[in-house]
């Protein structure tokens, strides 16, 4: 006989683990991209300071 409360469990910690993983790759994208902003924005105030 199959135990439905475990089956159950575990396909609720895999659905979780999706989420939490998608959570991480957009939160990561958006580190990225901030840290790119804030690179070109030093470069232009660099730029600036030169000219």
């Amino acid at each position: 006989m199959v135990n439905w409360l475990d089956h159950e469990a575990e396909n609720k910690t895999g659905v979780v683990e999706k989420v939490y993983g998608m959570m991480a790759e957009l939160n990561g994208d958006h580190a990225a991209k901030g840290a790119a902003s804030v690179s070109d924005a030093a470069a232009e105030f660099a730029m600036m300071g030169i000219s």
